[in-house]
């Protein structure tokens, strides 16, 4: 049976192959990405590019960097604080051997962004920057636009990225230190961009991100040229499940590209048996992602949680990683996490009425954070500011999953991510500081603006359970946002030897391409086609 779909799957492929190509002729694809990276996204590359092969034809370049910006998205931990002088910024040059070399199986020539920018633009760039407040404000980094398109959010997620570092209250900007150097970069990126687009015409933009200078400034410009842009996105479990998310617009980098926006959803679970099918599979979904009370440590977590939750009504504010980039996505009405943080710690030292417990995200203590501006320092110091007895922080020690505190708490705060699915699926309210993803749907609390979400939180303790069809929709929604029709098991892509600079293996694409759900992969593929 394997053998006649494979060969099946096989005619129909290069039927396609050659009426496409004689129909609509090759179409011409950039691969956007900034430089070596890791190479299992170039094995991602390379799976989603084979597919585009065969059913349009295509011709592909690489875009990178090359030394025209001293700040890239590969430079990791160069400091402890912003202000701090880097030593050396030349690394390009191992980068780009391991570059060539892996993009060898796409044929693809290199566009150096040093051959996209004069030296006028370098004194252009050099100027903004000096021009800036000293120091400057993250406020005031966001809101930087180049060419009538804002490009700050992108510069700040990449400082951030590059320092492992929350929000300071302000940085120094000196020539040749992370702060300056990262402006100067998201700068010249789109002063490249806006002139590169003008002049050259894709089909596609491939991008393995949407925000962060090298990734978020390029996909900015070819939208605002029209350019449509195929973000593939690692969702939840990392590096084991993929996601395709088709951009045609500015507006669409507010959609989280991992979940489902609204009217995937909506067009999912159009009819009673596919609701029910998806909350299955929501159920399981949940379970395999959050993991279950661990019964022969009850008695133990129960105590502990009976430290944290009194008899008065209990609120969780479900922190986000410091220094992680989710502000890209979801249009979040803070500016910052800290922002957002500073604003529900000053309503809770308010509401004497509720108790407060501020949950650090595990990936603070697992990952490699700043070590004096992340978010356990930031709450600290408010609690030092103004000492709450309603207030209390789970910093990571306790050893307490999101399962087991469910049974103690009465609702719940956050601004994106995956407990907008899990606390209405079981029965507890939840609140977000956003406007998109997430917050779209009926099953969450969502706020139109900063004023809006300070009303609600204040309302927060009489918040009602959500209902029955709430929780069913919430459960179908996780069951969508893991099923394999939207997410690509790519795990079957990677091992040791075909991780390496050298590419994919053909046995291993073609193992891959038998255990893949092909027509939802294809449906998908065809999105920006004729």
């Amino acid at each position: 049976m394997l053998g006649k779909w494979k060969e099946f799957y096989n005619s129909i492929f290069e039927y396609g192959k050659i009426f496409r190509r004689k129909k609509i002729g090759a179409k011409k694809v950039l691969l956007l990405h900034p430089g070596y990276s890791i190479a299992r996204h170039f094995n991602n590359y390379e799976a989603v590019l084979s597919v585009l092969d065969v059913m349009y034809g295509i011709k592909v370049e690489a875009l990178v960097c090359n030394k025209a910006v001293s700040g890239c998205c590969l430079r990791g931990a160069l400091g402890q604080l912003p202000d701090g002088m880097i030593k050396d910024w030349d690394a390009c040059t191992p980068c780009q051997k391991k570059l060539r070399n892996r993009l060898k199986p796409f044929d693809a020539s290199l566009i150096f962004l040093t051959d996209l920018v004069s030296d006028e633009d370098r004194r252009s760039a050099d100027a903004i920057v000096r021009n800036l407040p000293n120091p400057v404000t993250v406020a005031e980094i966001i809101k930087l636009e180049v060419k009538g398109v804002l490009i700050g959010a992108d510069i700040w997620q990449s400082i951030q990225r590059c320092l492992f570092i929350g929000s300071p209250k302000s940085i120094s900007l000196i020539p040749g230190n992370v702060a300056y150097e990262y402006i100067k970069s998201g700068i010249l990126y789109a002063y490249a961009m806006d002139a590169f687009f003008q002049k050259n015409r894709y089909d596609l933009i491939l991008s393995n991100e949407v925000g962060y200078i090298d990734w978020g400034i390029p996909v900015r410009f070819a939208l605002k040229n029209k350019i449509p842009v195929l973000n593939q996105n690692h969702c939840f479990y990392w590096l084991k499940m993929l996601t395709l998310r088709l951009n045609k617009s500015l507006e669409d980098l507010h959609n989280i590209p991992h979940v489902p926006t609204l009217n995937e959803f909506k067009n999912a679970v159009g009819t009673q048996d596919l609701m029910d099918q998806y909350i299955e599979k929501g159920r399981i979904a949940l379970i395999n992602f959050m993991g279950q009370a661990d019964p022969h440590n009850k008695v133990r977590n129960d105590k502990k949680c009976r430290e944290f939750f009194t008899g008065k009504k209990n609120v969780v504010i479900f922190t986000h990683l410091c220094w992680d980039g989710a502000l890209a996505a979801g249009d979040v009405i803070f500016s910052t996490f800290e922002d957002w943080l500073t604003k529900t710690f000053e309503i809770a030292s308010q509401e004497k009425d509720v108790n407060w417990i501020f949950r650090l995200h595990p990936a603070e203590r697992e990952l490699k954070t700043n070590s004096q501006i992340n978010t356990l320092t930031h709450l600290n110091q408010l609690l030092k500011e103004n000492p709450s007895s309603n207030i209390k922080i789970m910093d990571g020690t306790e050893g307490l999953k999101t399962c087991d505190i469910l049974p103690f708490i009465h609702a719940g705060i956050s601004v994106i991510g995956t407990v907008s699915m899990e606390l209405p699926a079981h029965g507890v309210p939840c609140l977000l500081a956003s406007r998109k993803g997430y917050a779209e749907q009926e099953f969450v609390i969502s706020v139109k603006s900063v004023d809006d979400y300070v009303s609600k939180v204040r309302a927060i303790k009489d918040a009602p359970r959500p209902t029955k069809r709430q929780q069913e929709l919430a459960l179908a929604y996780a069951g969508l946002a893991f099923d394999k029709k939207r997410c690509f098991d790519v795990a079957g892509l990677f091992d040791t030897e075909d991780s390496s600079d050298s590419g994919l293996k053909k046995s291993r694409w073609n193992l891959w391409i038998k255990r893949s759900d092909n027509k939802s992969l294809i449906k998908k593929m065809t999105l920006f086609g004729a």
